[in-house]
């Protein structure tokens, strides 16, 4: 197409339309008007209403005589049904060919962004008003009084809000959200943590006494469960039920941002679920008494002694070790002290092909209340000179949810990505693999899970690395 106005030639007509809005402030029906036909728009051949504007041109007719128009030329001018209807781009090759040119570049949204002022614009009209929250405020007034100035409120679930309890005169943050959902005082119900947390809180206190239940400041405006300033470690407690998706429907996000949060504060924060806690205690336990210094047994990787390791050993090694068990691999080595084995770490095949020239760290682990110095690096060093054999060198997935990676970068590791939050389905008691839920007999995974009543719950994704 060439343009009347300046010259401008475009084949695309979406890509001439962007021409005319962005070059010359108007739309294509008024240039169509204007340039096309000398300024006077087109009106019914039956009567005098306006007719319809369609891609630089116009009906002959107007709707109210698109009988007449389809009797005198087809649809031509009038008012016909849709010519796809009840058709897929898999069943018609028309609605296909159209679906490929609203495709990347052909789409008139392509590589277009919201301005900052609109952005504002939207997040200004989903805020609620000084009087709601007023009213909103009021129905708790009993209880609490509200300290913030409300014209500074941004967010019903994001902004924390400064209350004082009116029993206590305890001041304390809540989200508007969790206020209209009855959040209590944090002194006066100094219980409101699950059974399982406080357990958690119990223990993490037999090691350091100076445990905070429940901080607000430190990843601000998310909650860390169990806080230790002087080791910069936070402990977050998830239940199976009240962290589905099944209660929130943005629970996808949740566990991987308060991830990011920490590592951008510098804060080590390890999240478990209640089964973790429930069915491998002692391994978590180990967990958080290593990430604080107290173990009951040291070596260095020195002077330990390097072997391969068997399916047999390894199976019986990472069930009693690692959080997520035994997983099948190729090969494996560990440290022995006295022909006991301390350390094991395995690889695998990359699943993705995207990382077939590399080999995969399968499972890592020490066995609980062992620290080995240096074991990590020692034995990747045996992996990676094993992999340049047949590949390129190592590659694993490093858990957000229990680890920030550091370790393996001190061992030669670099960071190259990011995956998106893993999930499992759950039935609020036991986690299960998403792979139990595969699609099958025409039925999508999400319609296999539900027929099983099961819901997803998500991890916190995992940085890639490579050697």
């Amino acid at each position: 197409m060439n343009c009347k106005i300046c010259g401008f030639e475009e084949q695309n007509i979406r890509k001439f339309s962007n021409h005319l809005k962005k070059n010359h402030s108007t739309t294509c029906e008024d240039y169509t008007i204007t340039s096309l036909l000398d300024g006077v728009r087109p009106q019914c051949f039956e009567c005098t209403e306006n007719t319809r504007y369609v891609s630089f041109s116009f009906k002959d007719y107007c709707k109210n005589h698109a009988t007449l128009a389809m009797s005198k030329a087809g649809t031509k001018g009038g008012k016909a049904e849709a010519w796809n209807k009840g058709l897929n781009k898999e069943t018609d090759v028309r609605v296909k060919n159209a679906s490929e040119k609203m495709t990347g570049e052909g789409n008139p949204f392509w590589n277009r962004h919201h301005s900052q002022k609109t952005r504002e614009r939207i997040s200004n009209s989903k805020r609620l008003n000084g009087v709601t929250i007023e009213d909103r405020v009021q129905l708790r007034q009993e209880e609490f009084e509200v300290l913030t100035n409300l014209d500074d409120y941004i967010s019903r679930q994001k902004q924390y809000l400064l209350f004082k309890c009116k029993k206590c005169q305890t001041e304390q943050e809540k989200t508007l959200q969790a206020f209209e959902r009855g959040s209590l005082c944090e002194k006066c119900f100094p219980n409101n943590h699950s059974q399982w947390e406080l357990e958690v809180y119990e223990f993490v206190k037999t090691v350091r006494p100076n445990a905070k239940l429940g901080d607000r400041k430190i990843i601000k405006p998310k909650e860390i469960d169990v806080w230790i300033q002087e080791d910069r470690l936070g402990i977050e407690c998830h239940g199976l039920y009240f962290h589905s998706d099944e209660i929130d429907d943005n629970e996808n996000k949740k566990h991987a941002i308060k991830a990011d949060l920490a590592n951008k504060s510098d804060v080590r924060l390890l999240q478990i679920f209640w089964d973790e806690w429930r069915d491998n205690k002692e391994i978590v336990k180990s967990m958080i008494t290593h990430r604080l210094g107290f173990v009951q047994r040291k070596f260095m990787a020195r002077k330990c002694e390097i072997r391969e390791v068997n399916s047999t050993d390894q199976k019986e090694f990472f069930i009693k070790s690692h959080i997520s068990g035994y997983a099948r691999s190729s090969k494996a080595w560990g440290l022995y002290i006295n022909d006991e084995l301390l350390s094991c770490l395995s690889i695998r095949t990359p699943r993705q092909t995207k990382w077939k020239d590399y080999l995969e760290v399968a499972r890592f682990a020490t066995l609980p209340d062992v620290l080995v110095t240096g074991g990590l690096s020692k034995l990747i060093k045996a992996a990676f000179n094993f992999s340049l054999i047949t590949h390129t060198g190592l590659m694993t997935y490093i858990d957000k949810r229990v680890g920030n990676g550091k370790s393996y970068v001190h061992s030669g590791f670099k960071l190259v990505g990011e995956t998106k939050p893993d999930y499992w389905y759950t039935d609020c008691h036991v986690r299960f693999d998403r792979f139990k839920f595969r699609a099958k007999d025409g039925l999508s995974e999400k319609e296999v899970a539900s027929r099983a009543k099961m819901r997803k719950i998500y991890g916190a994704g995992s940085f890639i690395a490579i050697m």
